[in-house]
C-alpha cells in the first residue's frame, strides 16, 4: 500500500505493507513491544481489532430483523 503523511513537517510518500498477526489476549502487549523495537519508524501503527465471527454477525443481523417482525 502507498502511505502519504506528513513527518516532522515534511510531506512523505512511502511504499508500506499491513502485517496481520492473530494472538492472545494475554500475549499482545509483548508482541508489540518487540514489534516496535523492531519497526525503523519511531512510532509504528500497532492495531489491537477484535476478532467477530461471520456467524456471530449473522445471527446479531437476524435477532434484529426478528426483533422488528415481531412489533
Amino acid at each position: 500500500m502507498e502511505s502519504i503523511y506528513r513527518w516532522e513537517g515534511e510531506l512523505c510518500q512511502e511504499e508500506e505493507f499491513m502485517l496481520v498477526i492473530k494472538t492472545s489476549r494475554n500475549a499482545f502487549l509483548g508482541l508489540s513491544r518487540e514489534l516496535s523495537s523492531l519497526h525503523p519508524h519511531d512510532e509504528p501503527e500497532i492495531w489491537l481489532t477484535k476478532r467477530v465471527s461471520v456467524q456471530h454477525i449473522k445471527r446479531r443481523a437476524r435477532a434484529r430483523s426478528e426483533r422488528v417482525i415481531d412489533r
